[in-house]
């Protein structure tokens, strides 16, 4: 009986110390960057039309941990590319143009700064952080053969899970997950120079999934790859009338012609790798 107690207070001594050890280790912090190009297959769909093709973009980031854990940064994208469209978006648009679209030039952009919490934090890594912020996408799908022009602009409130796991000196994987509700949705309708209309959209949300693997070349310094994927979720909009005056001169489009358009239902996305150093 005496065995059995000093074995079960042994234990809990054990026990004590290890926690004791673990909340001590030192706490990876500090500030930490990345740098990559982009490549990935993107689509833009409605009920009207849809286009796709290769995105190439540019990627950067910055993060810097407190000593209490707090951890906040910065994602910036931007990224170009041509697509096959051969139909307006915007429901009724068809009916203010003379022509057809016979291609597009994609562009988008994408901002997220984000604040939260490093739940999980070693010397060598950190496997968990859970976090909000203020996301903005920016998609233009610009018409190579008419003036017409169509950004897409959404503001979200992310929900994400990061982190990053060390499973040797020089191999460690990263991941993001992340649901991202919209704030606030619109998509402004650019029939000429002069005639340019807000179309705000109900009902938008976004998720993200990424994960990768690192190389590291030195303590610091390490080589990455990611697989990347987005979707995002664009509900419909409401009509607005638009006229096109008498005397237009812009190419593509009828003068005097009439129509209620309105942004039906539509999806964007894209999935592809991204690869980069990080520092």
């Amino acid at each position: 009986m005496k065995m059995q107690i000093q074995t079960k207070i042994l234990a809990i001594v054990c026990v004590a110390l290890c926690s004791f050890a673990l909340a001590n280790e030192p706490k990876k912090r500090g500030s930490h960057a990345q740098i990559a190009i982009q490549s990935t297959g993107l689509w833009h769909s409605s009920a009207n039309a849809s286009t796709s093709g290769l995105h190439e973009a540019l990627f950067a980031s910055y993060d810097y941990t407190t000593k209490l854990g707090l951890g906040f940064g910065i994602d910036a994208l931007f990224g170009a590319s041509y697509g096959n469209l051969d139909n307006y978006m915007i429901q009724g648009m068809q009916d203010l143009m003379s022509v057809r679209p016979v291609g597009d030039i994609n562009f988008l952009v994408g901002l997220d700064v984000y604040a939260g919490w490093h739940l999980i934090r070693r010397s060598y890594d950190k496997p968990l952080y859970l976090g909000t912020g203020l996301k903005e996408l920016i998609y233009s799908n610009v018409v190579v053969n008419t003036s017409f022009n169509m950004p897409l602009m959404a503001v979200y409130i992310p929900i994400e899970l990061r982190g990053d796991v060390r499973l040797s000196p020089a191999l460690a994987i990263e991941y993001l997950l992340a649901y991202d509700i919209a704030l606030d949705q619109a998509t402004q309708v650019t029939i000429s120079e002069k005639d340019k209309r807000m179309l705000p959209i109900d009902g938008s949300y976004g998720l993200r999934l990424q994960f990768g693997g690192r190389y590291y070349a030195s303590p610091k310094l390490y080589f990455f790859g990611t697989l990347v994927a987005e979707y995002y979720s664009f509900g419909a909009s409401k009509g607005i009338f638009v006229g096109n005056p008498p005397d237009t001169q812009e190419p593509g489009v009828k003068p005097s012609a009439e129509a209620v358009l309105s942004y039906p239902r539509s999806n964007l996305g894209y999935v592809g790798i991204r690869l980069g150093i990080g520092y």
